[in-house]
């Protein structure tokens, strides 16, 4: 008798129960879309580092400028400004032997720096 009365309360309440299974089907459909979105941007973000080079240090020599370390990386001494920003150097003129400087890579960075015959 239990299950005569289940069923005739099943389907007296018929469209209720679809809209609640609906409804719960529409929310799992959202999660799984949640998670591949959020599992894309997770992709995006650990292949930016590896498309990046790295920074690289320059420890500074006896008559070394800005200038000249900027042509050595950068092939242009114009670019100093970049490697005082990168730095903190509010003085370039005040340059240590020994200094270690980060050079920041820019789209037209070379990888190493070349050889230099000017102080």
């Amino acid at each position: 008798m239990n299950l005569k009365k289940l069923l005739k309360t099943i389907k007296l309440h018929q469209q209720e129960i679809s809209t609640v299974l609906g409804i719960i089907i529409l929310i799992i459909a959202a999660i799984f879309v949640i998670r591949y979105i959020r599992n894309l941007k997770n992709e995006a973000t650990t292949e930016t580092p590896n498309n990046q080079n790295q920074n690289q240090v320059h420890v500074v020599t006896k008559g070394e400028t800005l200038w000249s370390i900027s042509q050595d990386y950068y092939k242009k001494g114009s670019d100093w400004k970049k490697i005082a920003d990168a730095n903190n150097i509010a003085l370039p003129s005040k340059l240590e032997v020994g200094q270690k400087l980060t050079i920041p890579d820019t789209a037209t960075a070379e990888t190493s720096p070349t050889t230099s015959s000017s102080p």
